[in-house]
């Protein structure tokens, strides 16, 4: 079966994977990436919701959203420019507060 699946195509696709890999004969996947960030969930991330709730031994499919994804990058973007090879949690939580808000606001 399939075990990651990272989506890049616009949510305006409307992307969502085949029925066949949530069929009850298929393990599904264990992660679901989608790296569109509007809306934050996407009708892939909706669907690994609905058809990956109590799948797996961890409770479900693991779902991450583009603006996670987007934010990540950044820190891995900031280690490079900083040289620190790790950034304090007042640095992540800085930087994650400052995005989320330019997020809501910009909608």
């Amino acid at each position: 079966g399939v075990e990651i699946v990272l989506c890049t195509v616009p949510a305006t696709a409307q992307f969502v994977l085949p029925t066949s890999i949530w069929a009850a004969s298929n393990p599904p996947p264990r992660v679901v990436l989608d790296a569109a960030y509007r809306p934050r969930e996407t009708r892939l991330l909706e669907q690994a919701r609905i058809q990956g709730k109590g799948s797996s031994e961890a409770g479900g499919v693991a779902r991450v959203e583009g603006i996670d994804m987007l934010i990540m990058q950044g820190f891995g973007a900031l280690r490079l420019w900083t040289g620190q090879s790790d950034l304090t949690p007042a640095v992540r939580a800085a930087v994650t507060r400052s995005v989320m808000q330019y997020y809501a606001e910009s909608a």
